[in-house]
């Protein structure tokens, strides 16, 4: 299986409401089940 990186890159962090914070450094669940996805197609 490859390994793709779900993770914040490398910037200065930011300060704000959880939920904002989650959709702006692409950790909501959304974003985690595409990249996974995308991963399973890389495995073909």
């Amino acid at each position: 299986m490859p390994v793709i990186k779900i993770g914040l890159n490398d910037f200065y962090g930011q300060s704000g409401p959880a939920v904002d914070l989650i959709k702006e450094f692409g950790l909501s669940a959304e974003n985690i089940v595409e990249k996974s996805n995308y991963a399973i197609t890389l495995k073909k």
